[in-house]
């Protein structure tokens, strides 16, 4: 299965690594350790977030991106949940509505 929008050898990787954030996703949320809206499409854009943001400064501040990562991290814990301003994406392929 390819993403929409993606071919097919590109498609599957995303749609396989979409699939495995989304389960450990739902067993996090299942066991109380992330917040109830949280869904593996919010856990890969935040990941994609961490490391686009830190990567001008890589060479100067490698592990930086922990540092966010953490926060991001704390953020989603269930005492952290405030509400959202909106929904989660429903999907991530390029060119199609979130």
């Amino acid at each position: 299965m390819a993403a929409q929008g993606l071919g097919t050898d590109v498609g599957r990787p995303v749609v396989d690594g979409l699939r495995r954030a989304e389960a450990l996703t739902a067993r996090a949320r299942q066991a109380g350790e992330v917040r109830d809206d949280v869904t593996g499409a919010d856990i890969v854009l935040l990941i994609n977030a961490v490391t686009q943001g830190t990567a001008p400064v890589s060479d100067t501040a490698p592990g930086l991106w922990r540092r966010y990562l953490s926060m991001i991290f704390d953020g989603l814990r269930p005492e952290a949940a405030r509400p959202l301003p909106v929904p989660a994406p429903q999907s991530l392929a390029p060119g199609r509505a979130l």
